[in-house]
């Protein structure tokens, strides 16, 4: 079937703001002087969320060109303003970089504030043994059906201002709420097997259900090996904090352990201490936990505010990694916390591993607090741990509770659309969840937020003067950790207090 025949132009349903309105205007402007016959197409994302009505934060427009390279386009453009004496950028030009997934040039350039990338319609074709394509200019049609997902493929043509579905699903499949791919399912995962994340990630972030058919291809074999051999760590650890971050993390990362993709997404040691359960228990604890996560944060109990986007992955993969919260395995003689091997596989930064160990390592001394007495708090090891732990102490707190408490489960498959899992914990969950708020209540009552920046009252040099004959070296540090022991059980006391503290525990160094 031919472009022309498969065009199906729909009245615009896009909602132009008046600056993308002057951005186009302006750029057919360009089109008009030079006497171009240049068809202007944005697609992607932008028209995606266009035709859901939905807010774009970051305004990013990707417009494809059918009959010359974008960096020829940009040089006119800028051109153009710089003789209409209008704010003019320089063209970035970004290589063709396949490992990027960078497969032409593109060329990069801001207009009135927003960045326009300009690229050519192409058309790609892959090898079986890796995710590069080879790739050549295309049609609008090839163009739209190299896409990952309909949804993602409709065009905006900006010369006549209408909405373009060269697949002939983009515009169903959004009014459906369907994720499916423009080309055979299994197809489209195999030429580039991160389409399988990428996918699910939509599904999860925009309420949609998934294609049967390319359900069962998420369960391929083919897939999952293809996955592990063809994709790099950092690709897959960026479609999984976009997961982890959105609005949905529990769907998303319940339907990847429904069509077995966890083993493929999450690597482990071999061996740990105490064993941790066998692979598929593992992933239902972990899933469980999550979902937990999402329950209690939908029910807004006194638990640790998101204050920003990383707050949020450092909370939500604690939750997620809960079950292996007291794991450890041997490495060149130390014991180290199993979340740590994992985020590192997938190349995590250090700073998210680092505060995600911490987190579950306090989650598990939390635990035992709250199983002793909740109402019988000893101020110093309470503030000591909240020290230790820092600002994400409540969220340590948190991932104590979601691993002892019975996971919220759906009759339903993960890959079906529907509103969050019910949040109906069970009587005895309740109690527990109950104990929980009691013991944070209680700790919230000792006034100890902002402690870990806690500073000694006396610094070093004055410690010496104070007590004459205390030896240099770690008697030092052993005295100002006491300091702070001191200052933690005596907030109101002062330096005079703290002095006279000093010199009678230490009175032997008093000359």
């Amino acid at each position: 079937m031919s472009a022309a025949a498969t065009r199906s132009p729909v009245p615009t349903s896009i909602r132009l703001t008046e600056l993308e309105e002057r951005l186009f205007d302006t750029l057919m402007t360009v089109v008009d002087e030079r006497g171009l016959r240049t068809t202007l197409r944005v697609g992607g994302g932008w028209v995606r969320d266009k035709l859901l009505g939905l807010d774009v934060d970051e305004v990013d427009i990707d417009i494809a060109l059918d009959d010359m390279l974008g960096r020829e386009f940009a040089e006119m453009v800028n051109q153009w303003l710089c003789d209409n004496k209008l704010e003019s950028h320089h063209v970035g030009v970004i290589k063709c970089n396949p490992e990027q997934s960078k497969h032409l040039e593109t060329a990069r350039i801001k207009i009135f504030g927003l960045w326009i990338d300009l690229v050519n319609l192409r058309t790609e074709t892959y090898t079986h043994n890796s995710r590069i394509p080879d790739v050549s200019i295309g049609t609008p049609e090839e163009d739209a059906r190299r896409r990952d997902l309909t949804i993602n493929s409709c065009f905006f043509n900006v010369n006549e201002r209408i909405v373009e579905d060269f697949t002939g699903h983009g515009i169903s499949d959004l009014r459906a709420k369907v994720i499916r791919t423009p080309l055979p399912p299994l197809t489209t995962l195999l030429d580039d097997p991160l389409r399988a994340l990428r996918s699910i990630r939509f599904a999860s972030r925009l309420n949609f259900h998934v294609d049967p058919e390319l359900y069962e291809s998420y369960k391929s074999c083919l897939v999952h090996d293809a996955l592990v051999s063809k994709i790099s760590r950092e690709r897959i650890a960026t479609e999984l904090q976009k997961m982890i971050t959105g609005p949905s993390p529990d769907r998303a990362m319940g339907l990847i352990r429904e069509v077995g993709l966890m083993d493929a997404v999450f690597v482990l040691p071999s061996d740990t201490e105490p064993p941790k359960p066998r692979s598929t228990n593992l992933w239902v604890s972990c899933l469980g936990c999550l979902v937990n996560h999402c329950a209690l944060r939908r029910r807004r109990l006194r638990f640790a505010d998101h204050v920003n986007e990383f707050s949020v992955l450092v909370a939500r993969l604690s939750a997620f990694l809960a079950p292996l919260a007291a794991c450890h395995y041997q490495f060149k003689g130390k014991s180290i916390h199993v979340s740590q091997f994992t985020l590192r596989e997938l190349r995590l930064p250090s700073k998210e591993i680092e505060l995600v160990s911490l987190v579950l390592s306090s989650s598990v001394k939390f635990k035992k607090m709250v199983e002793k007495n909740a109402d019988a708090l000893d101020r110093l090891e309470i503030g000591q741990l909240i020290r230790k732990t820092g600002r994400y102490w409540k969220v340590a707190v948190e991932t104590a509770l979601v691993s002892e408490i019975g996971p919220i489960d759906s009759e339903q498959s993960y890959a079906q659309a529907g509103p969050p899992l019910l949040e109906s914990f069970s009587e005895q969950d309740g109690i527990k969840i109950d104990v929980y708020e009691r013991f944070m209540g209680l700790v919230d009552s000792l006034e100890m937020e902002g402690i870990w920046d806690l500073k000694p009252l006396l610094d070093g040099r004055r410690v010496l003067d104070l007590l004459p004959g205390l030896p240099k070296g770690p008697a030092i540090g052993y005295v100002m950790d006491r300091q702070i022991e001191w200052q933690i059980v005596n907030p109101s006391g002062g330096e005079d207090d703290c002095k006279r503290w000093l010199t009678h525990e230490f009175r032997s160094y008093v000359k």
